[in-house]
């Protein structure tokens, strides 16, 4: 495997747009779809990934059942009661091998690996999908003028403007979807 990624999963959840507007619907749906993203990226698809939340069997957190568990290829832990997770990700910070990556844009928890010699990272909005900017082009040597890169207007429609289409003449009939 690759190297050891910790992931400080409420931070995550309340930096991300698309996770903090669900978690105020369901902390679990914010929870599972933050691991889902994990579980699906390209980037840490040869890493261990472990993520860290806080509160194992507390009602706040919706949390029953066992601290640690697996989902897909991601390690899921819950702090034990009485204890943070920012506690939980600094003592595995210290005992994890060279090349550890942690991703929390807490700054105690930051210091504390950076201390231990371990890189820390925040993790870019990842549940929003980004937009791709549009084509440009590819450079001919020939003059463009600007009306050639703008799309050609459609051609007008032909018919009576004041008549309903022939799909709605037919009569009753079930919904196109």
């Amino acid at each position: 495997m690759g190297r050891l990624v910790l992931v400080d999963g409420y931070n995550v959840i309340r930096r991300d747009p698309t996770l903090a507007r669900l978690e105020r619907t369901s902390l679990e749906l914010a929870r599972d779809t933050l691991l889902s993203c994990l579980n699906s990226s390209r980037q840490f698809r040869r890493d261990d990934v472990t993520v860290v939340f806080d509160g194992a069997n507390s009602r706040e957190a919706g949390v029953t059942g066992s601290r640690s568990f697996r989902r897909g290829r991601v390690r899921v832990i819950f702090s034990p009661p009485g204890e943070s997770a920012d506690a939980v990700l600094q003592r595995l910070g210290t005992v994890a091998p060279a090349g550890t990556l942690v991703i929390t844009d807490d700054r105690e928890i930051r210091d504390a690996i950076a201390g231990a010699g371990h890189q820390s990272a925040n993790l870019l909005p990842r549940a929003t999908p980004r937009p791709r900017p549009a084509p440009r082009p590819a450079a001919t040597g020939t003059w463009v003028k600007e009306d050639d890169l703008t799309p050609a207007r459609p051609a007008p429609k032909k018919g009576n403007g004041r008549r309903a289409p022939r799909k709605r003449n037919r009569g009753p009939r079930e919904l196109d979807w």
